[in-house]
């Protein structure tokens, strides 16, 4: 059973995961080192969100069109007809 965040623990997440998403992906690292300060489950909840964001946009980024056409199968020269 899942116990509920407490505001302020939401709060500082809040805080902290705007301010890693203003740095480059490679400067995340050494943030949260310091950020978090050996808080490994605020680190692992910061990441966990950053990853999410991360798959997000790669999905948006690629078109929907062609996302679809490799769920279906694979593609073909031409259609058959008869």
């Amino acid at each position: 059973m899942k116990t509920e965040m407490d505001p302020q623990r939401w709060k500082q997440i809040d805080e902290l995961l705007d301010a890693a998403f203003e740095l480059e992906p490679g400067q995340r690292r050494a943030f949260l080192d310091q950020a978090c300060a050996g808080d490994e489950a605020l680190r692992e909840e910061i990441e966990k969100l950053l990853a999410s964001d991360e798959r997000a946009r790669s999905f948006i980024e690629s078109p929907a069109l062609n996302s679809a056409a490799d769920q279906i199968g694979p593609r073909t020269a031409g259609i058959i007809v008869g």
